[in-house]
């Protein structure tokens, strides 16, 4: 059952969630763990494995800062001038149809590479903090609008 993790510069397609699912709760960090396999459908694991990897090596709190208001709605702050890889630490993380409630809005806050030592088991944990349910809106654009905190 593949997993949609859609950047701002697309989506990348993970075929499998390793270990246990997790549970999406606004303003809390997720950990899960995504495995790249070979799949005639799609792009070589290697290279949909390589294009999370930008997100991951340039996150810092420098750039990144997610906070919640006193109504419970989630925010992020980034800054990504000078980063030519990343346009956004946005993501929507795509569950199946039968897991859809792990769908979900967020922002990459970190990662491990957690692919065995002869690459042939790729695997990313990302660390992403919950921003919203992916059902709250419509595309990307919408979740920016809404989600990103402008600093006036």
């Amino acid at each position: 059952m593949t997993w949609t993790i859609g950047t701002a510069g697309g989506d990348v397609v993970a075929d499998h969630l390793v270990g246990e699912l997790y549970t999406p709760r606004i303003s809390e960090e997720i950990a899960p763990t995504f495995r790249f396999s070979p799949n005639q459908a799609l792009a070589t694991p290697e290279s949909r494995f390589e294009e999370l990897l930008p997100y991951v090596s340039n996150t810092s709190e420098k750039r990144l800062r997610t906070s919640q208001g006193s109504d419970g709605t989630a925010y992020y702050r980034e800054n990504t001038t000078n980063l030519a890889d990343v346009d956004s630490f946005l993501v929507s993380i795509e569950a199946p149809n039968d897991l859809n409630f792990a769908s979900v809005w967020g922002v990459i806050v970190g990662g491990r590479d957690r692919s065995n030592s002869v690459r042939t088991a790729l695997r990313w944990e990302l660390e992403i903090v919950v921003l919203a349910s992916f059902d709250e809106y419509a595309d990307r654009t919408s979740a920016e609008a809404a989600l990103e905190e402008v600093v006036l």
